[in-house]
C-alpha cells in the first residue's frame, strides 16, 4: 500500500469533499480516500499494482474537480560519465527512485532532468542515488520547503485578493440597487424617471444596469454549480447558481413584461435578492477564506523555524550554501545565535541548544561532542562544528511537519455522520425547495412570486460548507497546537480515543525514570568521608562497563573529585569489581560479594533493606577485610512524573506501570508515585498481554512507552502514547507522540484532544442545528402559523454567518493553555 496526498482544486463546500471521497473510493485498489476541505487536499492509501494517481486523477475530473499530482521539474549537472552506458545507469538509478517521473540523461550535456514529488523525495536524496551510481550530480537551483511554504501562501494571498476585489465591486453596485428596490417600501423618494410607480421600466433597467455586473463578478458560482449539477455531484455552488440564478431569470421575464406594458410586474422583480446573495456570500467566501487560512499558521512557524542558509566546510575553507544544499556528512558550521540547518552530530564545541521550538521546553539543553543537534533548534553560547546526519525530508523538523499534515488531513469517527449526511444534503435541499415552492403555489393558492421567494430562500440558506469545515478547522487548530507544546496528535481517531481514556498504563524505564542509573545515597563507614568514598569507588569503576559501575564513575566525575590511582582491575560477572589501590583490595559489588570477605552487622544489613525497599541497589565497598561505606544506584525518577500521574487521578483517571523490574523495587517505585496498580517482573512480550488484560476489565487503556519493547503494547491499547526521546519503532507504533521526555505532557495530550474534540462536537451540533432550523424556516413554516416570511436575502447573509461562525469558533483553540486541575 502506498500513502499519498493530492491537492484538490474547485471544492467549496462538504458536498464537493464528499463527492470526491465518492469517487475515488470506487476505484479499484485505493483502501483510503479522505478529503480535508480546509487544507483542499485528498489523503489516499492506494494499491499501487491495481490503481495509478493517474486514474485517481481521472475519476476526481469526472466527479467535477480537479486533482494535482504534486510534482517539480528539477535539472542536476552529471559529472563523470563518458559514455551511453553511464547514461542509462543514471537513468534507470533515479528512475526507480520513489516519487521521481521522466527522468532523462543528456549526455552530451553531462545533464540529468525529471520531474518529482518533493514530499516524497528530496534532492539531496537523487544527488545521493547518483553518488551511490558512480557518479556526482550536482544541485544547480535550490527548492526546499520554504519554497513550497511560499507557493501556498502566495497561492492563498492571490485568492484573498480576488474575493476581495469581488466583494468590494459587488457592494458598490448593490447598496444603490437596493436603494432602487427597497426604497420606496422604506419610504425613500427616488427621482422621478427612477421611481417604479411612475416610470417602472426606467426602474428595471437600472436594477438589471447594476445586477448584471455583479452575476458576471459571480459567474463561478454558475461555472462550477451547473457543472456539477450535470454530473450529478451538486455542491454548495450548486444551490447559489439555482437560487440566485431562477431570481435573476425571473426578474428577467418579469422585465419583458413590463416591456410588454404590464407595469404591475415592477413588483416582481428580484434582482435584488440576487445581487445582494451573491455579494453576502462572496463576504462570507472572504471572511473564512481569512479565518481557515489562520488555522495552518502552526506547520507555517514549523516551517519558517529552519534557517536558508548553511555555513559547511569545503576543503578547509567555511563556505556558506542554501540549507537545502548541505548533504549528508557534510561538516557544519553554527555560531552563537544561528540555528541548525540540519539534523547532526556534534564534532567540536559544546553549547546549550534552545529546542524550545520543536520541543516545547524552555530550559535550553547542555550539547557536547557527540551529541545529536535537530535541525531549526537555536544555538545559543558556543560556536561548534557538527556532521550533518539528516537532511531534505529525513530531518526530524520534516518529520514532524509531515507529522502534523497527516493527522490534520485525518477525520475523527465523530465526522463520519456529518460526511454521510454531506454526500446527499444538497439533493434533499433541491428536492424540499422545489416541494416547498410548488406546495404553497398549488396547495397554498399562493403566487408564483411568492413559491419563487420560498425556493430562493431555501437554496441560499442551506448550508454544507458548516458542516464540512466543522470538524476539519478544529482538527487543523487542535493538532497544531499540540505541535507548538510538543505533543503531536496523529490521526483524529488517537483524539476522539484520547477524550475516553480511564487508565493509563506507564511503562518504567524511560518513561517515569530518566532510563539511566545514577547514585542516589553515599554512606559513607569506618572514618571515611563522603568525597573519599565516592572518589575510591569511581576510580575502581573507571574501566566499568557495567551500568551501576559507569553510574559511581559518573557520580563521581560529575562532582570534579581526584580519582586515585589503581591497577589490576578485575569484573565479576553478576558481583562486582577488585581493583588494586595503594597494596590493597578494594572491592564493589553485591551484599553476596562482600560477604565473603567482610562481616555485616545488623545495622549494615537493616540499611540495605531499607534502600532495597526504596527500590534502590545498594553497592558495598570494601578494603581488604573492612567495609568502608555503601553507595545506593537507582534509576532515578523524572523530576516532574509524581505532579504528572496526581494530574491524571485529577482528571479521574487511574495510572498503573508495568516494568521487568523485581517486585520490591517495582512496590517502591508505585508507593513513591502514588500509582494504583503495579505489574512487576513483565516480560517484554507479556507488555501487550496486560494490556489486553485491563481492557478486559471494561478500562479504555492509554500505554505510556519509549522502548521496541512497547510498541506490541502502545498498538494493542485505544491511544498509545509514545516519547519522543524512545526509539523509531516505539513512535511509529504510537498515536500520539511527546517530543519532550515527560511525563507532565501525557495529561497536556489528553486535555487537548478533550478541547479539541469538545470544539469539533460544538462546530457539528451549530451546523447541524442551523440547518435544522433555517431550513423549515426558509421552507415557510413560521408563515404557516402567521409569521414573518424569510426573505432571500437574509438567508443569504445567515449562510455565509454560519461558515464563518463555525471557523471563529475553531480558531479559539488558539489561545489553549494547559491548566493545571
Amino acid at each position: 500500500m502506498k500513502i499519498k496526498t493530492l491537492p484538490i482544486e474547485g471544492m467549496t463546500c462538504a458536498a464537493c469533499s464528499a463527492a470526491v471521497e465518492r469517487a475515488v473510493r470506487k476505484l479499484p485498489g485505493v483502501s483510503e480516500a479522505n478529503v480535508n476541505l480546509t487544507a483542499e487536499n485528498l489523503h489516499l492509501s492506494y494499491d499501487e499494482s491495481q490503481v495509478s494517481l493517474e486514474n485517481v486523477v481521472k475519476a476526481v475530473e469526472d466527479a467535477g474537480y480537479k486533482a494535482v499530482i504534486p510534482s517539480q521539474h528539477a535539472q542536476l549537472d552529471v559529472h563523470g560519465m563518458t559514455c551511453a552506458s553511464c547514461s542509462a545507469t543514471v537513468e534507470r538509478v533515479v528512475s526507480k527512485l520513489p516519487g521521481v517521473q521522466n527522468a532523462n540523461v543528456n549526455l552530451a550535456a553531462e545533464t540529468l532532468t525529471f520531474d518529482y514529488d518533493p514530499a516524497e523525495i528530496s534532492l539531496q536524496q537523487v544527488v545521493g542515488a547518483v553518488a551511490e551510481a558512480g557518479y556526482q550530480a550536482v544541485v544547480p537551483v535550490d527548492t526546499t520547503i520554504e519554497d513550497e511554504l511560499e507557493r501556498k501562501k502566495a497561492h492563498k494571498a492571490k485568492r484573498l485578493q480576488n474575493l476581495r476585489f469581488r466583494f468590494i465591486f459587488s457592494a458598490i453596485l448593490t447598496v444603490p440597487l437596493l436603494f432602487l428596490s427597497m426604497g420606496p417600501m422604506l419610504g425613500l423618494k427616488l427621482p422621478a424617471f427612477l421611481d417604479p410607480a411612475f416610470n417602472p421600466l426606467s426602474n428595471a433597467l437600472a436594477q438589471l444596469l447594476l445586477t448584471a455586473p455583479v452575476v458576471i463578478m459571480g459567474w463561478s458560482y454558475y461555472v462550477h454549480g451547473f457543472r456539477n449539477l450535470v454530473k450529478l455531484h451538486p455542491n454548495m455552488d450548486s444551490l447559489i447558481a439555482i437560487g440566485t440564478g431562477s431570481a435573476y431569470l425571473y426578474s428577467l421575464y418579469a422585465l419583458w413584461h413590463i416591456t410588454q406594458g404590464h407595469a404591475h410586474f415592477a413588483h416582481s422583480l428580484y434582482f435584488e435578492s440576487a445581487a445582494v446573495v451573491l455579494t453576502l456570500i462572496t463576504l462570507g467566501k472572504y471572511m473564512e477564506a481569512r479565518a481557515t487560512g489562520k488555522t495552518s499558521e502552526a506547520i507555517q512557524k514549523l516551517m519558517a523555524l529552519s534557517p536558508k542558509k548553511a555555513r559547511v566546510l569545503r576543503n578547509d575553507r567555511e563556505v556558506e550554501i542554501d540549507a537545502s544544499q548541505v548533504l549528508v556528512g557534510d561538516e557544519v558550521v553554527v555560531r552563537p545565535g544561528e540555528s541548525f540547518p540540519v539534523d547532526g552530530v556534534l564534532l567540536d564545541g559544546t553549547t546549550s541548544v534552545d529546542e524550545s521550538m520543536l520541543t516545547g521546553e524552555s530550559l535550553p539543553v547542555e550539547k557536547t561532542v557527540g551529541d545529536t543537534v535537530t535541525g531549526a533548534s537555536m544555538n545559543i553560547n558556543g560556536a561548534v562544528r557538527f556532521r550533518a546526519a539528516r537532511v531534505g525530508k529525513d530531518t526530524a523538523l520534516a518529520q514532524i511537519i509531515r507529522l502534523v499534515e497527516d493527522a490534520q488531513g485525518s477525520k475523527a469517527p465523530i465526522a463520519k455522520l456529518a460526511d454521510k449526511i454531506s454526500g446527499i444534503f444538497v439533493p434533499i435541499v433541491i428536492t424540499l425547495g422545489v416541494l416547498s415552492a410548488l406546495g404553497w403555489m398549488l396547495i397554498g393558492k399562493e403566487s408564483i412570486e411568492f413559491g419563487l421567494t420560498i425556493f430562493v430562500a431555501v437554496m441560499v440558506i442551506a448550508c454544507p460548507c458548516a458542516l464540512g469545515l466543522a470538524t476539519p478547522t478544529a482538527l487543523t487548530v487542535g493538532m497544531g497546537k499540540g505541535a507548538e507544546n510538543g505533543v503531536l496528535i496523529k490521526n483524529g481517531d488517537a483524539l476522539e480515543n484520547a477524550q475516553q481514556v480511564d487508565m493509563v498504563l506507564l511503562d518504567k524505564t524511560g518513561t517515569i525514570t530518566e532510563g539511566k542509573p545514577a547514585v542516589t545515597d553515599v554512606y559513607p563507614l569506618a572514618g571515611q568521608s563522603e568525597q573519599h568514598l565516592l572518589a575510591l569507588a569511581g576510580s575502581a569503576e573507571k574501566g566499568s562497563e557495567h551500568p551501576l559501575g559507569k553510574a559511581i564513575f559518573r557520580a563521581a566525575e560529575a562532582k570534579g573529585l581526584s580519582l586515585a590511582e589503581v591497577s589490576a582491575f578485575s569484573a565479576l560477572p553478576g558481583m562486582g569489581v577488585v581493583v588494586d589501590y595503594e597494596g590493597k583490595s578494594l572491592r564493589i559489588g553485591s551484599q553476596r560479594m562482600i560477604e565473603e570477605y567482610v562481616f555485616l552487622d545488623e545495622d549494615v544489613h537493616n540499611l540495605a533493606q531499607n534502600l532495597a525497599n526504596d527500590g534502590k541497589t545498594p553497592m558495598f565497598v570494601a578494603l581488604n577485610d573492612k567495609l568502608i561505606g555503601i553507595i545506593a544506584v537507582a534509576d532515578t525518577v523524572k523530576p516532574d512524573s509524581k505532579e504528572a500521574i496526581k494530574q491524571l487521578h485529577k482528571m479521574g483517571i487511574q495510572v498503573a506501570m508495568v516494568t521487568g523490574d523485581n517486585r520490591r523495587t517495582a512496590d517502591a517505585i508505585g508507593r513513591m508515585m502514588g500509582l494504583d496498580q503495579v505489574f512487576s517482573e513483565v516480560l517484554p512480550y507479556q507488555k501487550a498481554g496486560i494490556v489486553s488484560q485491563l481492557k478486559s476489565q471494561g478500562r479504555f487503556v492509554a500505554m505510556v512507552g519509549d522502548g521496541i519493547n512497547d510498541a506490541p503494547a502502545l498498538a494493542t491499547s485505544e491511544v498509545g502514547i509514545a516519547i519522543g526521546t524512545g526509539t523509531d519503532v516505539a513512535i511509529a507504533s504510537a498515536d500520539i507522540v511527546l517530543m519532550r521526555s515527560t511525563l507532565m505532557d501525557v495529561p497536556v495530550a489528553i486535555d487537548l484532544s478533550k478541547k479539541t474534540l469538545r470544539n469539533v462536537k460544538q462546530n457539528l451540533f451549530w451546523a447541524f442545528a442551523y440547518n435544522v432550523i433555517g431550513i423549515p424556516i426558509a421552507m415557510g413554516v413560521l408563515h404557516l402559523f402567521g409569521g414573518p416570511l424569510l426573505n432571500p436575502m437574509i438567508a443569504g447573509a445567515a449562510m455565509s454567518l454560519s461558515s464563518v461562525s463555525v471557523v471563529t469558533n475553531a480558531l479559539r483553540l488558539r489561545g489553549y493553555r494547559f491548566k493545571n486541575v
